[in-house]
């Protein structure tokens, strides 16, 4: 879960800072201000002291334990986790007294009249085909689907339907001088262009066993870049991204599993939401490729450079320094067929009205996103579910506490001149997708 005090010192911050653009909230103990003459901050600066205080950890912690719980399972959009999580949301505000502002308003479902529902509309993979060719010779193949699946690769990542391109090999795509090891530096100086093409690069870092490192780190064992694999994808974004990306995953002492095992656990992601956007017709985001691929698959691609995954590993850890070069007149191409539905999801909007009568037009947005990326095919411990505690959850139980602050203070008769419209975002996890629906589509 997220650090509590870290969660309590945002929402004061946020909540101070909004005093002071609209109005200050005022005390209860204080004589109640007369409609729409609530005190500015400057005028009365400690008054907001009061209602920043009633903002506590245990507060935030209650909502938050509960909201990133595995009983809703990782809030995924359009799932059942994350309408759940709508209505909690909603729940809430009811509780609080605020205004309901979404668009489903129904006599039978109070709390629907928070809720601004939309269509977002699937993509999902049905087929994910890699082949590599040689003067128009296929020199290795593989398909990963649900129909058919050879186990020599699985697609982790990406959407564009058709890619083509050369082959550079990378090394292990580090790039850190405090190691004094980097593969894009080496691919620079040797005048390799690896974004016109795919990129090959090996899992983890150079390592003697799983628990030790071959480079300079302080003590001795892997670094981050074995830990934490999304920090080779960072450094590929900040230098330029290919057009494909492989990844060789089980070549190296701390692969776990086979590629063909890791396979299987993707392979029932599948039948999960998938990527979404809000027109048919439109798809997502379009980003490259990602393929994890077996030694076996890259030993095929490699062929004509003479190299194999194994002998590349030794070179590099022998001299621990990077191995980069292009693989001569290949061409490496993949294919992604999508399939997908029409589905529903919602926004989540509470009003606090002003007190002022002309400045009560004018409103104050405050918002977060609810939704999360649902559940997981497996993790070591068995837990799949991603609960989304410091990412969203904590934006999103400091908007419930920063709602009920300002409605103690309309209630005590110092609320803000201006309206303060609460929104939960849903959808941005899959591509900014209820905040450009409430910003393009249907501002309420």
């Amino acid at each position: 879960m997220a650090s509590q005090s870290a969660d309590r010192s945002l929402v004061l911050s946020l909540l101070f800072t909004l005093s002071i653009s609209v109005s200050a909230i005022g005390q209860a103990s204080a004589p109640p201000a007369s409609a729409g003459n609530t005190p500015t901050v400057f005028e009365q600066p400690a008054l907001v002291s009061d209602y920043q205080s009633t903002i506590t950890a245990n507060e935030l912690a209650s909502h938050l334990y509960l909201l990133a719980s595995d009983l809703f399972e990782g809030r995924e959009t359009t799932t059942r986790g994350q309408k759940l999580a709508a209505h909690y949301l909603a729940s809430q505000y009811r509780r609080m007294g605020l205004s309901p502002k979404g668009t489903a308003a129904s006599e039978e479902d109070v709390l629907g009249a928070y809720l601004q529902p939309f269509p977002v509309f699937s993509q999902r993979l049905q087929k994910a085909s890699l082949t590599a060719t040689r003067a128009g010779n296929v020199l290795a193949s593989s398909v990963f689907g649900k129909t058919e699946m050879d186990g020599n690769s699985y697609l982790a990542f990406g959407n564009m339907p058709e890619v083509s391109g050369s082959l550079v090999f990378g090394g292990y795509g580090i790039s850190d001088k405090e190691l004094a090891y980097d593969d894009y530096e080496a691919m620079q100086a040797a005048g390799l262009v690896y974004t016109d093409g795919w990129l090959m690069i090996l899992r983890d870092e150079p390592l003697a066993d799983a628990e030790t490192s071959l480079l300079p780190t302080e003590d001795g064992k892997p670094s981050t870049w074995t830990q934490q694999p999304n920090l080779k994808f960072n450094a590929m974004f900040q230098r330029g991204l290919p057009k494909g990306i492989l990844i060789v995953g089980d070549a190296g002492p701390a692969a776990e599993k086979s590629v063909k095992q890791a396979a299987k656990e993707q392979l029932a992601q599948l039948d999960g939401v998938g990527s979404l956007s809000l027109k048919a017709s439109e798809s997502s985001t379009q980003y490259p490729p990602f393929f994890v691929i077996s030694s076996e698959l890259a030993d095929k691609m490699l062929e004509s450079s003479g190299k194999s995954i194994e002998d590349l590993r030794a070179q590099i850890g022998e001299s621990v320094a990077p191995v980069v070069f292009a693989v001569p007149d290949v061409v490496v191409s993949s294919t992604l067929s999508n399939g997908g539905d029409e589905l529903g999801t919602e926004n989540v909007l509470a009003l606090v009205e002003g007190s002022d009568p002309v400045l009560k037009n004018e409103v104050v947005l405050i918002s977060s996103h609810y939704d999360h990326i649902g559940l997981a095919s497996g993790s070591k411990d068995g837990d799949t579910v991603n609960n989304g505690a410091d990412d969203d959850g904590s934006g999103t139980v400091a908007l419930l506490e920063i709602a009920e602050a300002f409605m103690r203070a309309k209630e005590d008769g110092h609320g803000p001149r201006r309206s303060i419209l609460f929104v939960n975002f849903t959808g941005e996890e899959k591509g900014l997708l209820g905040s450009a629906y409430f910003a393009d589509v249907e501002p309420t």
